[in-house]
């Protein structure tokens, strides 16, 4: 999804705003509220404008609560629009220079936001759902509001966990540093959400597997009746929930 989405909005030359703010989301699993709403101060702390930004989360008002992480071509493309577009938009005309500057005296401002309207005021998630998102989504062919890129992240992060974990005790210890990373307040509650989300998704996914093999497998005919020569019915009716 991730690559599909910068893909299109690349190929609609959007601007490098939309894109990086984009990025945020994708590569952190976010909400759209959080990525519009992080601050150039957020990003200092939490790694002098490298690969992570110290964020609010839901509830938490202002207070930085979780970490944002980003891939290193993200953090690239957020310090070449600070140095371009936000530059030509901010009040004084900085840039990450002066941000830096400012960030090693402690004077870097508590409110100025990363991403920057025309209007010099902070993008909302309502421009960027509406402006941006949206049409991009159903251009790349997703059905999908902003949310879904972080559907998407956590679904691809239990998967990926249940391939790496060796044992349950290191399954069980990601799962709760996934947790500490979104900061989820019912952290058990949410994972038994995607829990059940994946194993849905993971029997649709066995069952187009057999579809495909259905379509593709050579048919004998036995009596008055056709059956694909190399399938098998009890593998099948147990998938289907049926006896045999």
């Amino acid at each position: 999804m991730r690559h599909k989405l910068l893909q299109e909005a690349a190929t609609a030359g959007s601007s490098l705003r939309y894109e990086s703010a984009l990025r945020v989301m994708c590569d952190s699993g976010s909400r759209v509220s959080e990525a519009c709403g992080v601050t150039m101060e957020n990003w200092w702390r939490g790694s002098r404008f490298g690969t992570a930004i110290d964020s609010p989360s839901k509830g938490s008002g202002d207070v930085p609560v979780k970490v944002l992480s980003l891939s290193k071509d993200t953090a690239k493309a957020l310090r070449t629009y600070v140095d371009t577009e936000r530059r030509r938009l901010d009040p004084e005309g900085r840039g990450l220079e002066e941000f830096e500057l400012l960030g090693r005296r402690g004077d870097l401002p508590h409110s100025t936001p990363i991403f920057l309207t025309r209007n010099r005021t902070q993008l909302s998630p309502e421009q960027f759902r509406n402006q941006f998102f949206n049409p991009l989504a159903r251009r790349a062919g997703f059905d999908i509001s902003p949310h879904g890129t972080r559907h998407n992240f956590v679904s691809l992060a239990l998967d990926e966990i249940d391939l790496v974990a060796d044992t349950p005790a290191r399954r069980q210890m990601l799962r709760e540093e996934l947790v500490s990373l979104l900061a989820w307040a019912q952290g058990d509650r949410m994972l038994k959400v995607y829990d059940r989300r994946s194993k849905g998704r993971r029997i649709l996914e066995v069952i187009e597997r057999v579809r495909e093999k259905q379509d593709s497998a050579p048919v004998a005919r036995v009596g008055s009746t056709e059956l694909a020569a190399d399938a098998q019915p009890s593998v099948i009716s147990k998938i289907m929930g049926r006896p045999t």
